[in-house]
Formats: C-alpha cells, structure tokens, sequence
C-alpha cells in the first residue's frame, strides 16, 4: 500500500451519511418484524383442540363445555385424575395425547416414532401446534389459524 493511500485512509471519518441511513433503515426493519411475530400472537387461552390425521379431524375437544367428540374408529379414550388420555392409531403407530382440562394444555405423552419430536411439544395458547411427520398427526387449537401455510407430511 502507498503512502498516500495511508494518508487517505487515516483522514477517512469512517461512517459516512448514507452508511448510518443503510443501518437506521436495518434497525428499523428488525424492529417492525419483531412487532409484528412476537407482539401480535394470540394468547388468549385455548377454547378447545382438534386432532387430526391427514388433514381429518378425529378427534376435537371443546374445553368451554367439557365436551369431546370422536369422528374415526383409531381413537381410543381414558379418563384419569381429571385428564384425557387420546390414543390416535394412524400409519402403523399411535400417540398418546394428554388434555388437561383445568390447565387447557394439550402434550403428547407417548408415541412409537423413533425420533418422539411430538412429545417435547404443547399446546398451551392458540399459537401453538403438535405434529407427528411420522404418523401424519396433528394437533392444533380450535382457533388456529395457520395464515394459510400448511405443515407438509413426508
């Protein structure tokens, strides 16, 4: 490097105006995008949940009526200390769903997958999803709303 390049260099003011516009723009993008995914979520509590395999509903329960109802025959319902137990059968396997009724949490207590990803999974707020890929079971709030995604199976 030449002299006068090292000159220039150590009489360079560093930032110039349009390099603090280019962050101040960044910065303000980073705070819209936190605004909006972490500030606009919907905890309300869950007002029932459905569970469904390929897309179908099996299974919903109403947690405002204390009501469930089962649409398929692969569901298999026990009621222990006040809890839900909901074995779904789907694909050559199964998962044990638990419903905590006064808590309104929903959580995968048992499942025959090798990688059991589903059970270190909750529904606690209407932002919250379970799903088996091995299984192709779902488990969603009532008033889920996906904003028109889809979680693929496969």
């Amino acid at each position: 490097m030449s002299l006068e390049k090292v000159v220039l260099v150590k009489e360079d003011k560093g930032f110039k105006a349009r390099d603090l516009i280019v962050y101040a723009v960044i910065l303000l993008l980073a705070a819209v995008l936190f605004t909006t995914v972490f500030l606009t979520r919907d905890t309300n509590p869950l007002k029932g949940v459905k569970i469904s395999v390929d897309g179908e509903a099996v299974f919903t329960y109403d947690f405002e009526n204390d009501e469930y109802f089962k649409t398929a025959e692969n569901i298999e319902i026990k009621e222990i200390n006040g809890a839900l137990f909901v074995t779904v059968r789907a694909h050559g396997g199964y998962n044990v769903f638990k419903i905590l009724k006064s808590e309104r949490e929903v959580c995968v207590t048992d499942s025959d997958c090798r990688a059991k990803t589903c059970t270190y999974m909750g529904v606690n707020d209407n932002n919250s999803v379970i799903h088996c890929a091995t299984h192709h079971v779902k488990a969603e709030p009532l008033d889920y709303d996906a904003d028109g995604g889809n979680i693929p199976f496969g």
